[in-house]
C-alpha cells in the first residue's frame, strides 16, 4: 500500500463519504473507482448520451434535481451534488408528514426505512448503502434495528445517511423533510446557515415553520 499526501479539501471529502464506521480512505476509492469503472461502461454501451438510470451501484436517478430551500435556494442537478452535511445539525425532521423528534440522522434514516416497508425486504436491503445483517445485533451500540423490517444496519454518518434517506424518497416514494442548520466548521458556502432539505424533489409540504 502507497502513501500518499492529499489537501485538506481532498480530505474532508473522503472523510464526508465513509458509509460507517468500518469504512476509511482507502475504501471509499476503492469505492469511487468502482463507481467510475461502472460509469465508464455505461457510457460506453450507451453512445447516445444519455444517461441511463442505475449508473450508480445504488440505482438512483443520475439526473434527478434536488431541491434545497433556504436563504439562498439552489438546485443541484446530480446525485453526487447532495450538500456536505458533515458538520451539521438536524433542526426538524418529518418522514410522510409526521414529525421525527430527534436530531440524530441514523434514527431519522430507521423512520425512513420503517415508512418504506411496503416493498419487499430483500430490494431495500439492496438499496440501502450500508452494512446490514439480519435480526437484532449485538451490538446495539453500533447498530441500529429495524424491528418491522427484521435486520440492523450499523450507524451512518450524517452523509452517507442522507444519501440513503434520497434513495428511499426517490425509489420507494417516502417523503423527507428535514431543516438543517451547519455550524462553523462547515463549508464557507454553508456554514452558520440554515437550509430545508426536501426529497423527492417536488414541491415541498407546508412546514410548521413557514
Amino acid at each position: 500500500m502507497k502513501n500518499i499526501k492529499i489537501s485538506d479539501r481532498a480530505a474532508r471529502f473522503l472523510e464526508a463519504r465513509e458509509h460507517s464506521l468500518d469504512d476509511n480512505w482507502a475504501t471509499v476509492l476503492d469505492r469511487l473507482i468502482d463507481e467510475f469503472e461502472n460509469l465508464k461502461a455505461a457510457r460506453a454501451a450507451n453512445p447516445s448520451g444519455e444517461s441511463p438510470i442505475d449508473a450508480t451501484p445504488s440505482g438512483s436517478p443520475v439526473n434527478v434535481p434536488l431541491k434545497i430551500s433556504g436563504a439562498d435556494e439552489k438546485t443541484h442537478s446530480r446525485v453526487t451534488d447532495l450538500p456536505d452535511v458533515t458538520h451539521s445539525k438536524i433542526e426538524s425532521a418529518r418522514i410522510q408528514g409526521q414529525n421525527v423528534d430527534t436530531d440524530n440522522w441514523t434514527v431519522v434514516l430507521t423512520k425512513a426505512i420503517e415508512a418504506a416497508m411496503n416493498a419487499p425486504v430483500p430490494m431495500l436491503k439492496s438499496k440501502l448503502r450500508a452494512k446490514i445483517v439480519d435480526g437484532k445485533h449485538p451490538n446495539q451500540k453500533d447498530y441500529y434495528f429495524v424491528q418491522s423490517a427484521g435486520f440492523s444496519f450499523q450507524k451512518l454518518r450524517a452523509d452517507s445517511a442522507l444519501h440513503n434517506l434520497k434513495v428511499l424518497a426517490e425509489e420507494f416514494s417516502v417523503p423527507v423533510d428535514i431543516t438543517v442548520r451547519w455550524n462553523d466548521r462547515a463549508d464557507p458556502d454553508l456554514r452558520n446557515q440554515t437550509k430545508r432539505i426536501v426529497l423527492p424533489c417536488r414541491s415541498p409540504e407546508p412546514h410548521p415553520s413557514d
